[in-house]
């Protein structure tokens, strides 16, 4: 900042009049952005030998783009990084190329430190039109998650806002608000300004006979990634508001294995207090007769068998007149040995009704309507 101090021409008591001029900060580190709309985005430069200079795209990587954000205390979101060069703002233009091919490598702290090429090995090669350009975000919350085994719940009045970064140090985002498996209700939430998916949901109870998955007079506004996103269907959305986001609502039926195995980590032993009892097959015994009462839910859990083949059978009822509904939590891996067959009669014949959870698990979790009242397995 630039003060001048000017004393005044009038014989009375003395004034002073300040003019001040802004002067360019100069950066704490060897890097900084320029030119873009906001402190997270811009056209990078790099200080080599107390020069400034700018950094040729040739070779740049989305790693280079991570280590650049952390640099400067932001973080890289991994959908929305790159700077076309339509997008490149006209500040930097002056300096010199001083940077191309740069490589950095996960033990690398400083984005001038990692192997590249100077200046003298790329003359005349590259021009500022490909010129690197950074987009980073702001750190910020996670957000709000119910997990697998969260009971019922009915939230009002609930706001959350500037939320979605999951780990700083692998970049990874999540929606602001998670729902791993659904079966609640919200009314009057907003959901705003987050920097990935408003409203994620994993999977959906959809055989519960009560009132579930109900959205109301709610909002979903400007976050970076969609309004409200889906794996698999469920919901009921009334009055409500879905506008400003890069997508509005988006369905994506496929589970990374990583989201898969975090998943049904919840799924364990818990102790007695907790309302959580799973069925541990083959470990059940009580005759292996499995009974569901009107509007009951149970978990049937395989475990890890060791040694000798081991073949079981269940029979699971219900009271007649009502059907069992079955959704497949984790389906069985391809490299996995173990095989589950549902028949749709309680004595096994050519004329029963057969599924194979493996060799039909690419239809999961969504495959397998209300079936009757009894079921083998």
């Amino acid at each position: 900042m630039l003060m001048t101090m000017k004393q005044s021409n009038d014989s009375g008591p003395e004034n002073y009049e300040f003019i001040t001029e802004p002067s360019p900060i100069e950066p704490e580190g060897p890097i900084r952005l320029l030119g873009g709309n906001t402190e997270t985005m811009g056209r990078l430069q790099v200080k080599i030998n107390n020069e400034w200079g700018t950094v040729c795209n040739y070779g740049w990587t989305q790693k280079n783009a991570a280590l650049v954000c952390q640099q400067l205390g932001f973080v890289l979101n991994p959908d929305d990084w790159m700077v076309e060069r339509n997008e490149l703002p006209d500040a930097g233009t002056t300096e010199k190329i001083i940077l191309s091919n740069v490589r950095c490598d996960d033990f690398d702290m400083d984005i001038t430190k990692c192997e590249a090429e100077s200046a003298n090995s790329f003359e005349n090669s590259c021009t500022h039109e490909n010129d690197v350009g950074v987009k980073c975000y702001k750190t910020s919350w996670a957000g709000v998650r119910f997990a697998g085994l969260a009971e019922r719940s009915n939230i009002q009045y609930l706001t959350i806002e500037q939320s979605g970064l999951l780990d700083y140090a692998t970049n990874s985002f999540k929606p602001a608000l998670q729902l791993d498996f659904a079966r609640h209700n919200f009314e009057n939430i907003k959901i705003t300004n987050n920097f990935h998916d408003g409203l994620g949901v994993l999977y959906s109870d959809i055989y519960t006979d009560d009132t579930i998955n109900i959205i109301k007079n709610s909002e979903f506004t400007n976050n970076k990634g969609a309004g409200i996103s889906l794996k698999q269907y469920g919901l009921n959305i009334y009055a409500s508001n879905i506008e400003g986001n890069k997508i509005g609502i988006k369905h994506d039926s496929s589970i990374s294995g990583l989201k898969q195995r975090e998943f049904t980590g919840w799924f364990v032993d818990q102790e007695e207090s907790y309302v959580y009892r799973p069925i541990l097959i083959p470990y059940y015994s009580s005759l292996n007769k499995i009974e569901l009462q009107h509007g009951e839910s149970k978990y049937l859990v395989t475990q890890k068998v060791k040694g000798e083949i081991i073949t079981d059978k269940y029979i699971i009822r219900c009271d007649p007149g009502w059907v069992i509904g079955i959704q497949l939590l984790n389906p069985i891996e391809n490299r996995s040995t173990e095989e589950i067959f549902i028949v749709d009669s309680l004595a096994h014949t050519e004329k029963s009704t057969r599924w194979s959870l493996k060799a039909r698990s690419y239809c999961i979790p969504n495959y397998f309507k209300q079936l009757r009242n009894y079921l083998r397995v």
